[in-house]
């Protein structure tokens, strides 16, 4: 695939028997060799707690290897920004841009990055759970890398930044059908994580539909992030690969564990009865040939011209040599040229301030379903409504076969789910808590719920679901004042005794 451009994402993986010490120069020795074989960028992840990676910190990384490097792009995959002022987090990697002139980018997420509990120790505020307000904290960052905020805010004052005139290229992360929306509403590149939802095609295409030019960008850009391992034959490949499946299953157990060794992990699957592949993950793994194959689908997939490979091995030999491997394969080489932020500047547009937000300004909402029939179904029936739109504007019917995994234990999720047809299982540490039919519904229990655990829920029969997503608190107590401790009692009522 022609003009196909390669990158990285680091999550510094822990090895079993090593420390986060070791991961730690692991990255640094894994970005040298990258930006020698001609890799196009490297992105640092950030989560916070789990033993088995290193990557809480990726702006203090991102000095040192830009002082390690001399062309390679760096940046973060991403900085989680509901744990940050948005004004240090401008003024961060605003000196990082100044430590590698156009060579730094900030990608940006919404999710934790952790579990529930970390994420409330990572709060400076541990009064209350913190305010869902991404949207205004994008917003407010953009600004401060921007044309500044509007005249009359608060923050107006504060326009220039301490690496002026250098400023990182701003990039969204995402893997749902809401990260899209905003990255296109603002006009910014977008990167879709691929190993956590490999359904996002779809979703891709809609960001390139309603992408709206800005100072970052006359035209759409999508990156798309890859779990590979790549080995000289496919039966090493697999090898390498059962320490990620291992470490994957595991974590979704609710118990963590560093990066196993390859033989430990394949007598575990082997006892589990798993298979070379994890339910609703999509890995390319292989030979050179044929992980070539599978990236240049992925991209052909999502109309993608880079893809950041994710890698994860017990060995940080082997992790060395898949990434020489997929160089060779497809062919990229240290003669690219890498240079400053690759965006098309047109005429600035303001990106609003705290209170000029993604959701507030002028946008066509879609309106796939009727918002009375909605209501009758949904979450809010136990509250009067005058317009559902007011909670989520994005409201979308879906279908899902019998045995999928609609919510993982431990994880977070921006949508909640109303049940139309069929019904679903739920399970905490599992047990069975509760089945679900017509008329319920479930998701983001972990932030309703007062002790912040979350559940599994499966489809036991083909189902048809109500999504609403795009929703979040503050909308719900605007449209509807006590709405959310209402849910919490409902919430409380269906938990089984001693649960």
């Amino acid at each position: 695939m022609a003009g196909l451009r390669l990158s990285i994402l680091d999550q510094s993986p822990v090895p079993e028997g090593s420390t986060g010490a070791d991961a730690i120069r692991n990255t640094l020795d894994l970005a040298e060799l990258a930006d020698s074989l001609g890799f196009h960028r490297y992105w640092l992840a950030e989560h916070h707690g789990p033993p088995m990676l290193a990557s809480s910190s990726p702006e203090a990384l991102i000095g040192p290897l830009a002082m390690r490097t001399g062309r390679i792009r760096l940046g973060s995959g991403g900085v989680m920004l509901p744990h940050y002022s948005p004004y240090k987090v401008a003024e961060t990697f605003s000196v990082l841009a100044a430590l590698a002139p156009g060579r730094v980018d900030l990608g940006l997420g919404r999710a934790p990055g952790t579990d529930p509990y970390t994420a409330f120790a990572l709060q400076r505020d541990r009064r209350q759970a913190a305010p869902d307000d991404f949207p205004e904290q994008l917003a407010e960052l953009l600004a401060y890398l921007g044309d500044g905020l509007p005249e009359g805010h608060p923050f107006a004052r504060l326009a220039a930044l301490p690496g002026d005139p250098e400023r990182p290229e701003p990039w969204l992360l995402g893997s749902s059908p809401q990260s899209a929306i905003w990255a296109a509403e603002l006009g910014l590149p977008y990167s879709f994580a691929d190993f956590i939802n490999p359904d996002g095609a779809a979703i891709a295409a809609t960001y390139r539909e309603r992408f709206q030019p800005s100072r970052w960008g006359a035209e759409p850009r999508v990156t798309v992030g890859v779990l590979a391992v790549c080995a000289e034959t496919g039966e090493e490949a697999q090898r390498l690969a059962a320490s990620g499946r291992m470490l994957h299953r595991m974590l979704r157990a609710g118990r963590p564990i560093q990066v196993p060794p390859p033989e430990k992990a394949l007598r575990f699957l082997e006892s589990q009865g798993a298979g070379t592949a994890t339910p609703g993950r999509r890995g390319v793994v292989g030979g050179p040939e044929e992980v070539r194959a599978g990236i240049e689908a992925v991209a052909e997939a999502y109309g993608a011209d880079e893809i950041l490979v994710l890698t994860i091995t017990h060995d940080h030999g082997a992790r060395r040599r898949s990434h020489e491997l997929l160089a060779e394969a497809l062919g990229i080489g240290a003669a690219q040229e890498i240079g400053p932020a690759e965006t098309t500047p047109i005429a600035p547009t303001c990106p609003g301030s705290v209170g000029c937000s993604p959701q507030d300004g002028e946008r066509e909402e879609p309106k796939p379903m009727d918002p009375q029939r909605l209501h009758e179904i949904s979450l809010f029936k136990n509250f009067p409504l005058s317009d559902i739109e007011e909670i989520s504007p994005f409201a979308d019917e879906v279908s899902v076969p019998e045995g999928k995994v609609l919510v993982r234990e431990g994880d977070y999720s921006y949508q909640f789910m109303a049940i139309e047809e069929g019904t679903c299982e739920v399970t905490r540490d599992g047990g069975h808590v509760a089945d679900l039919g017509p008329g319920d519904f479930f998701g983001e229990l972990g932030l309703l719920e007062k002790s912040l655990r979350t559940a599994t829920v499966t489809a036991k029969t083909p189902m048809r679901l109500i999504t609403l997503d795009g929703w979040d608190m503050k909308r719900v107590e605007r449209a509807m004042p006590g709405a959310i401790e209402r849910l919490r009692d409902i919430v409380e009522e269906r938990r089984p005794p001693g649960s």
